[in-house]
Formats: C-alpha cells, structure tokens, sequence
C-alpha cells in the first residue's frame, strides 16, 4: 500500500507541477532597419544586397514597402540576401522600405 501511496503522491506533484508551469519565452530575436530606396528612373529592375551580422541562427526576413509589393527577396547565402525590386517603372518619390529579419541587419547596397 505503501508504494501505491507514493505514486499517488507522486502523480498529485507532477499534475500540480503541470498547471503550475510557466511558458518559455522564445529565445529568436528580431531586428529591423528602414531604408529608402532611391528613384532612378531608367526603367529597369534593380537589385539590392542585404548583409547580415555572423551568427548561428538561421535569415528569416520579411519586406514592408509602403508602395506595394514589388520587392522579392532571394535565398540567403552566408551573410548576405539579394532582393529584387521588380517595379521597372518611374516613381516621382523614394519608397522607403521596412525589413524585418532573425538576424542583425548590418546594411542594405545597391549591386545593379
């Protein structure tokens, strides 16, 4: 009887232990930078490169433009993600750009 008792305790602690437990926060965190796109006017497609700070932890990014949705963001390789700006045509004003990333933001460069 003696170690039926025991489990039943035992079982009473972990069930108390269950409705007690805290949730563990996430450990990712999230960087941002805003940028301005310039206006070019040449009716072409161009082509950004975004470095990232060295880490372990996996470029995961997300693109916010306050014109629409022409930025396409390419595969990341090492520390740098290429993104495409797919609207050949002029705007009259800079657009400026929101990204959102796992990673460090270090920079954003125009490559072309």
């Amino acid at each position: 009887m003696e170690t039926l008792e025991s489990k039943v305790r035992m079982m009473n602690r972990e069930v108390l232990a269950l409705k007690t437990a805290q949730p563990i926060g996430s450990s990712m965190k999230t960087y941002y930078g805003q940028y301005q796109l310039p206006t070019v006017g040449d009716d072409k497609r161009h082509y950004f490169e975004i470095t990232y700070a060295p880490s372990s932890q996996p470029i995961m990014t997300e693109v916010y433009c306050n014109t629409s949705d022409s930025l396409v963001l390419f595969s990341p390789v090492g520390n740098t993600q290429k993104m495409g700006d797919l609207r050949p045509d002029t705007l009259a004003y800079e657009r400026e750009v929101l990204i959102m990333s796992s990673r460090q933001i270090l920079g954003v460069r125009k490559i072309s």
